[in-house]
């Protein structure tokens, strides 16, 4: 469970670069289309897919998580992982869902 919240935390953090690409390129950068930003960089569009999945393996964190937590079975897992994957879901959740 420790590798699997090191892995979302790190799939959370692209999401949030993937976010701040966005927002650059909207306001300070060249005018994209939502279609030509995956064909920019690879770089980006690396980052870019993985902030795209940031929020299947985050909520299936989540609810593993909620899960073991009664049994005690949270070894390893750092409170500052946990709370930051938990402030990021909402975030995910209104970006993806809600917004568009």
């Amino acid at each position: 469970m420790r590798f699997f919240s090191k892995l979302v935390f790190i799939l959370n953090l692209c999401f949030l670069i993937t976010i701040g690409i966005i927002f650059y390129r909207n306001h300070f950068g060249a005018k994209l289309k939502e279609d030509q930003f995956l064909v920019s960089n690879p770089i980006e569009s690396t980052i870019s897919v993985l902030g795209l999945i940031a929020v299947v393996v985050n909520v299936f964190f989540i609810v593993t998580f909620l899960a073991m937590y009664p049994m005690k079975k949270m070894n390893g897992i750092g409170k500052f992982v946990l709370y930051f994957n938990l402030i990021v879901l909402p975030a995910q959740i209104y970006y993806y869902f809600l917004l568009k």
